[in-house]
């Protein structure tokens, strides 16, 4: 959401952000030097109805709407389009869904356009759409925006033992260094990954490291788990990190082996800086953005082996492995850029307004 505000701002346009107070997203407006307004999050829920509502949620949109003049809401979640719809029966709403959930229909009722950022998505609403009547709601896929220029301006001028050495104290062995980005959650599936990658060490004789940069719950089960399959020397777990360009300048190959994903933000970044791409097939935004051989590779969801044999193809052909990254780039570059993402979204806002 910050992402499309300053996408927004930069190029002119009167735009208003409203956040909770003491969240995240107000230290980040804090911290960008960014105007905002604020409310007291503060939900109801109505376990009778399975609902639920924030009345300062409603109250300040009310409020900004009357002050500023404001005839467009975009919301990023689903209880922002209730408050938003209470405020105003006239306002016109596009909503943008984020993650791989149903949406109940009296929701979806209430939007004037809606945003999925992958085609999983898109096709899970044209199918919803069937059981509205006379509904025109429009829908876009719109992939997330993102800090784009942190990555496309990134230079460094240490070598990847420095740097890991420097900033994590730990020492890289060397080796090709396979690179995820993503907390440690289940659903990402970074246990995969180990058996994956313990299997080439294993039983293949292949040489390579894992960094897994992010944390959550599963840390401790995974570091567990890395020992059991004796890759600990292997493995660096980098905790939470701003350090993501760094990581990706640094890395020879990534590997996003979630199994459930809206769209990963971080397939962008990789993309940027040129490194090939494996991720499983049929995983949110993937048939997308990396096309199979073209732009990376796409491994069968949770078959260890399919998921080591094309870490071992990239790791042992550098040139195919330069090849996927520099098409990657340009593919993200023809289609998946800031601005071009913006023009979409302009186009959905005017077809909305008028």
């Amino acid at each position: 959401m910050l992402n499309l505000y300053k996408q927004l701002l930069k190029n002119n346009y009167n735009v208003h952000i409203l956040i909770p107070k003491k969240s995240g997203l107000e230290k980040k407006c804090i911290e960008n030097k960014l105007n905002y307004y604020r409310y007291n999050k503060f939900e109801i829920r109505l376990k009778t109805f399975k609902t639920s509502f924030e009345p300062g949620l409603s109250h300040a949109i009310k409020k900004i709407c009357s002050e500023q003049n404001i005839n467009l809401i975009h919301c990023n979640v689903r209880r922002e389009i209730r408050a938003a719809r209470q405020s105003s029966d006239t306002i016109k709403i596009v909503y943008t869904h984020h993650t791989p959930t149903n949406v109940p229909l009296d929701i979806i009722s209430k939007t004037n356009g809606i945003i999925g950022i992958n085609p999983t998505m898109i096709e899970y609403f044209e199918k919803e759409f069937e059981s509205l009547p006379n509904t025109n709601i429009p829908l876009k896929l719109i992939t997330p925006f993102f800090n784009q220029e942190k990555f496309e301006n990134f230079t460094s001028h240490q070598s990847a033992a420095t740097f890991f050495a420097n900033n994590f104290g730990i020492k890289i062995k060397q080796a090709p260094i396979v690179s995820c980005v993503a907390n440690l959650h289940l659903d990402k599936n970074q246990q995969l990954l180990l058996k994956a990658c313990a299997s080439l060490i294993h039983e293949k004789q292949i040489p390579l490291q894992l960094v897994l940069a992010g944390d959550g719950m599963q840390r401790k089960k995974l570091e567990k788990l890395a020992s059991e399959l004796a890759i600990i020397d292997y493995v660096h777990f980098l905790g939470f990190t701003d350090k993501t360009p760094e990581i990706l300048h640094f890395s020879d190959l990534f590997v996003l082996p979630s199994s459930k994903e809206g769209f990963g933000i971080v397939l962008m970044e990789a993309a940027i800086m040129k490194k090939p791409i494996i991720i499983a097939n049929g995983t949110g935004g993937s048939h997308e953005f990396i096309q199979h051989d073209k732009t990376g590779l796409l491994f069968e969801p949770d078959n260890i082996h399919d998921l080591a044999q094309k870490i071992e193809e990239t790791i042992l052909n550098p040139n195919k492995a330069q090849i996927l990254g520099n098409n990657v780039y340009q593919h993200w570059q023809h289609k998946f850029t800031n601005q071009a993402c913006l023009e979409k979204l302009m186009n959905l806002y005017l077809g909305v307004l008028h």
